[in-house]
């Protein structure tokens, strides 16, 4: 198993813990299976963490944050496809920046506490009327947030309510001390690191025992030529594309299986391995296949993969896939743990005939805006089934796959050539207005 270790790169909070302690605490705690821990720095500020969070769990089975602020920055944006888990600040840590406040001569029965909650203070015996308390909802947290912490223990120090603060903000630390005020922080003890490390190791079991029971498929189609403005095999493959998306949501509603987009241009499926082998009666009957080859002029590549985990079940459908891709013709191939690969299964059905012609119509936008038949025809498909009227960027460019800059330029081009106008704004609670946009294909 891997896990990752993810930490700031700016204010760093000061830590015995070291790499090889940390590893020392894995293996203690993964007694009979091999683990890897990885230390990862996140270079700038917390904007950054949802991309690098995002690309991280594609690799490591488990992402530990090195606090809650780090861990909800990154829930907010993205959704976790692995173990995420953040170390806590336990109460003998706050019980030792007391002690460290009253050894250096400050009253620490008056202090300036954050992160920690009247209910947490009478569970450790400690007196909650002479201290000042700011409880912190991490859910709603952000970074900006910090300045109101910030306020907080300066005004509690100014007005004399407190001796001294304490803090579980490294970087609200740095700051009090700048200003001479006197400040400790609510470091992590090993026991931290030990409890969420057997979180970790129980829900890794737990995943096992889940997800050995879990086929995967990975579907991808033959390529097709993106930037091309007149090519009618391109026409052929986007109308192939929504043919065969079309199918796989259906195939997927009979296997009562979870859809998502997968990073190779096309997708997984994840469903049980016993209703699958049923449905297909192991795999002798699979009708995805006839259908993609009697319904598509261009060729789909599947694969299934079996595995003691999700991580692996989804690499092996991976690679079941890029084997059936060295076929000419629509192929879907299987994987096992155990490095055998079954197959290939193909249909004897017959492809049908490319006998169909070029929108013209959406052939003289492309040849007027240089925007591809494929994202024109995909645009159209969009609006046509949406019954609506106008449009947002973002959500067109969540629908096309794209980033909202690039639905933004395709717009602007569609604008300027007169196939799109801009209708009127829509106002959210935070942020600029977003343009709603009309479209004339």
């Amino acid at each position: 198993m891997r896990i990752a270790y993810i930490r700031m790169k700016i204010a760093t909070p000061k830590s015995t813990m070291t790499k090889k302690r940390l590893e020392r605490i894995a293996n203690s705690v993964f007694r009979h299976g091999y683990i890897q821990t990885d230390w990862i720095y996140v270079e700038g500020n917390y904007d950054d963490v949802p991309l690098v969070v995002a690309e991280l769990q594609k690799t490591y089975d488990g992402l530990l944050f090195s606090g809650r602020m780090l861990y909800y920055t990154a829930l907010r944006k993205v959704t976790p496809t692995c173990i995420w888990e953040y170390v806590t600040c336990e109460g003998s840590t706050l019980i030792r920046a007391l002690f460290e406040a009253q050894r250096d001569g400050y009253d620490g029965e008056q202090c300036s506490i954050d992160s920690f909650s009247e209910e947490q203070l009478k569970d450790l015996l400690l007196d909650t009327e002479k201290h000042s308390l700011m409880d912190i909802n991490y859910e709603d947290f952000y970074d900006s947030s910090l300045n109101q912490v910030y306020i907080f223990h300066k005004t509690n120090y100014e007005q004399g309510r407190c001796s001294c603060c304490i803090t579980a903000f490294s970087a609200i630390e740095t700051r009090l001390r700048q200003e001479g005020i006197p400040v400790y922080l609510i470091g992590q003890d090993v026991n931290s690191f030990y409890n969420v490390m057997h979180r970790i190791y129980f829900k890794h079991q737990a995943s096992i025992e889940q997800y050995a029971s879990v086929a995967v498929l990975a579907i991808t189609f033959s390529h097709v030529k993106e930037y091309s403005v007149l090519s009618v095999d391109e026409y052929l493959g986007v109308l192939d594309r929504l043919e065969a998306e079309k199918l796989i949501y259906q195939f997927s509603e009979t296997l009562q299986a979870a859809i998502t987009p997968a990073p190779f241009d096309g997708f997984y499926l994840f469903c049980d391995k016993n209703l699958l082998e049923s449905i297909t009666t192991q795999y002798e009957n699979m009708s995805l296949l006839n259908q993609f080859t009697k319904n598509l002029h261009e060729q789909v590549y599947i694969g299934i993969g079996y595995g003691t985990s999700i991580q692996q079940s989804k690499k092996n459908a991976v690679l079941a896939m890029r084997r059936a891709e060295t076929y000419p013709i629509t192929t879907l191939m299987i994987y096992y743990p155990n490095h055998i690969c079954w197959g290939p299964f193909q249909s004897e059905q017959k492809s049908p005939q490319s006998d169909i012609a070029v929108d013209p119509i959406l052939n003289r936008i492309s040849e007027k805006t240089g925007i591809g038949i494929q994202r024109l025809i995909q645009l159209q498909h969009i609006i046509k089934s949406s019954n609506k009227e106008s449009f947002l960027a973002a959500d067109l460019a969540k629908e096309c796959g794209l980033s909202t800059r690039s639905m933004n330029r395709i717009v602007d081009k569609l604008r300027r050539s007169g196939y799109a106008s801009i209708v009127g704004k829509l106002q959210e609670k935070k942020g600029r207005p977003q343009h709603l946009i009309q479209f004339k294909l």
